[in-house]
This record gives C-alpha cells, sequence and structure tokens, in this order.
C-alpha cells in the first residue's frame, strides 16, 4: 500500500477500488502503453494541482491530534459539538 508498502492482491485491490481494470497477461502490454499515451497527455499544470491537493490532504491527515472521523463512521449519531459550554 501506499504508506505501510504492505502487498495487496489483485483481488483485494478491486475490492478496494484501487486498480483501473485487470486484464490478461497477453493483453498487460498494450494495455499499458495505451495508459501511459493518455496519461502523457494530461496538461503539467493539472498534474501539479492534483499533487498539491494530495499533499496537502496527507499533511493535513498526519498533522491532526485526531483520527478524522469520515460521514461514514458517523452516520446516525448526533453531531458533537468542539464548544465546551
Amino acid at each position: 500500500m501506499l504508506f505501510t508498502g504492505d502487498k495487496v492482491t489483485g483481488i483485494k485491490a478491486g475490492q478496494m477500488v484501487l486498480v483501473l481494470k485487470s486484464v490478461p497477461v497477453s493483453d498487460l502490454d498494450s494495455t499499458l502503453e495505451n495508459l501511459a499515451t493518455r496519461m502523457a497527455t494530461v496538461p503539467v499544470n493539472q498534474l501539479m494541482m492534483s499533487e498539491f491537493a494530495i499533499g496537502l490532504v496527507v499533511r493535513l491527515l498526519l498533522s491532526s491530534k485526531k483520527r478524522p472521523r469520515w460521514s461514514a463512521e458517523t452516520r446516525g449519531r448526533p453531531r458533537q459539538s468542539r464548544h465546551r459550554v
């Protein structure tokens, strides 16, 4: 994985939605070549903004003192106030 270095099987990567698509080994080279060609057409400024946005999220997550609560974790529970009364 990106931060832990743990290996993930293709099946698990598909379940985690980490793969674009699965192809037979015989089609792998041509599929990768087509994908690389598409990726090469992305404008540099778009790549820079994507890198900036991802880096910002990572820095915010790593610098937070508490683990962030995602909407799926808090669904159905009342929102807690951060202010003391």
